[in-house]
C-alpha cells in the first residue's frame, strides 16, 4: 500500500514515458527538521511540465457510474468529510492508496510558484526560480547525496539550521519546473488510460445536499449573518448552495457576504466554496458590472437581467433636475433581455 504523501519513487521508466528528457533529479527537505530528503525531478521543459500538469486537472469523465475508488490529490482544498460524505451517495469509497484507486479526485490547486522559500510539501509540482544547491556538511544531506549522488535544494527552512556560506554550493537552474514521484506516477496512469480524472465540483454538485438558490434561501442568510448561533448554522449550509445558476441572486448573496469570512477563517469547505463561488469579486460589484460580467460568462439570461436592472436604475444618479426632464431607457444593445426567451446558462 502506497503512503500518501508526494514524494513517491520516480521510475525512470515513467519519466521517457512522458517525454521529458532533460530531467534531473535532486533531493528536496520533506519536513521542518530537515532530516529526511525527498528525491523529486527537475525539468526546465515548460511545455512537458504543462503537459503533466493538465494530466492531472482535466477531467476525463463526470460519469460517476464509471468509477468505484478515489483517490484525493494532497492539499486538496475541500474537506475529506465532505467528499467522502458525496462519494457514499453513488457508492464510491476514498481510499488514501493511490495504486488502488481507479480515478482521482481534483480541485485544480496543484501547483506551488517559489522563490527560495519553504518548500510546499503537499504540492505535486513546483516552480522554483533563483534556487541554489548543496551537496556536503550537514549529515543528513551528505548522506543523501553519497546514497544518490544528487544535490540537494536549498529552502528557507535550512536557515533555521544552516548557513549557507559553510556549505559547498551551486546555481540550480533559474527556473525549475518539479515534477514530484506522486505526480509522475499519476500522470503515467492518467495518460495510459488505467485512471481517471473527476473534479471535485463535478462530485460535490451531484450530492442530494446541494440546494438551489432562491430569494427566500438569500433574505434567510442575511437574518443568520446577525446572530452568532446561526452563523455556526450558515457554515454548514453555505458550501452546498449551488452557486452556478442563479447569477442574479448569487450577486446579491455575495454583496452581504462580502468581508465575513472571518466568522468561518477555520471551515476548509467554506473558503473553498467561498472561492469558486468568487464571492469576494462579486462581492465588490455593483448591479451594472454585475450585469456585464454575466454576459461575458455567458450567464445572462432574461429572467436574470430582469432581476438586476431594476437595482441598476436605483442606482442611477441625475443631476440638474430642477431644470431638466429626463427618461430613462435601456441600451438597445441589452434589450433582447427584455423578451421572455430565456438564454441557457450551460
Amino acid at each position: 500500500m502506497a503512503k500518501k504523501t508526494v514524494f513517491q519513487t520516480i521510475d525512470n521508466a515513467d519519466v521517457i514515458n512522458l517525454g521529458i528528457e532533460d530531467g534531473v533529479y535532486y533531493g528536496v527537505c520533506a519536513t521542518s527538521s530537515l532530516d529526511d530528503i525527498a528525491t523529486v525531478l527537475v525539468t526546465e521543459d515548460i511545455d512537458k511540465y504543462q503537459e503533466v500538469e493538465e494530466l492531472l486537472v482535466n477531467e476525463t469523465t463526470n460519469d460517476l457510474t464509471t468509477v468505484k475508488k478515489g483517490f484525493v490529490l494532497p492539499g486538496c482544498r475541500v474537506s475529506a468529510d465532505r467528499l467522502k460524505e458525496a462519494a457514499k451517495e453513488h457508492g464510491i469509497t476514498i481510499t488514501n492508496d493511490y495504486e488502488a484507486a481507479d480515478f482521482i479526485l481534483t480541485d485544480g490547486d496543484i501547483i506551488a510558484d517559489c522563490r527560495n522559500e519553504k518548500y510546499p510539501t503537499s504540492k505535486l509540482l513546483v516552480e522554483w526560480t533563483n534556487g541554489y544547491v548543496i551537496n556536503d556538511l550537514k549529515n543528513s544531506v551528505l548522506d543523501y547525496v553519497e546514497a544518490t549522488g544528487n544535490n540537494v535544494l536549498w529552502d528557507d527552512r535550512c536557515n533555521q539550521y544552516w548557513n549557507l556560506s559553510n556549505f559547498d554550493y551551486g546555481s540550480a537552474p533559474y527556473t525549475c519546473y518539479i515534477l514530484t514521484g506522486l505526480a509522475v506516477n499519476l500522470a503515467t496512469k492518467i495518460k495510459g488510460g488505467e485512471m481517471n480524472v473527476i473534479d471535485v465540483d463535478t462530485l460535490l454538485n451531484s450530492s442530494a445536499n446541494i440546494q438551489p438558490l432562491t430569494q427566500q434561501l438569500v433574505n434567510d442568510i442575511m437574518g443568520m449573518l446577525n446572530c452568532g448561533d446561526d452563523r455556526e448554522i450558515l457554515g454548514a449550509l453555505l458550501p452546498t448552495i449551488d452557486y452556478k445558476n442563479t447569477p442574479a441572486l448569487m450577486w446579491q448573496l455575495a454583496c452581504k457576504l462580502r468581508g465575513k469570512d472571518y466568522y468561518w477563517s477555520r471551515n476548509k469547505d467554506i473558503k473553498y466554496w467561498w472561492t469558486v463561488a468568487n464571492i469576494d469579486q462579486l462581492g465588490y460589484m455593483c448591479a451594472e458590472e454585475a450585469v456585464i460580467h454575466y454576459d461575458k460568462l455567458g450567464k445572462l439570461d432574461s429572467e436574470n437581467f430582469k432581476i438586476l436592472e431594476p437595482i441598476c436604475r436605483e442606482e442611477i444618479s441625475i443631476s440638474n433636475r430642477s431644470l431638466y426632464v429626463f427618461r430613462v431607457a435601456v441600451n438597445p444593445k441589452w434589450r433582447k433581455y427584455l423578451t421572455n426567451k430565456i438564454k441557457t446558462n450551460e
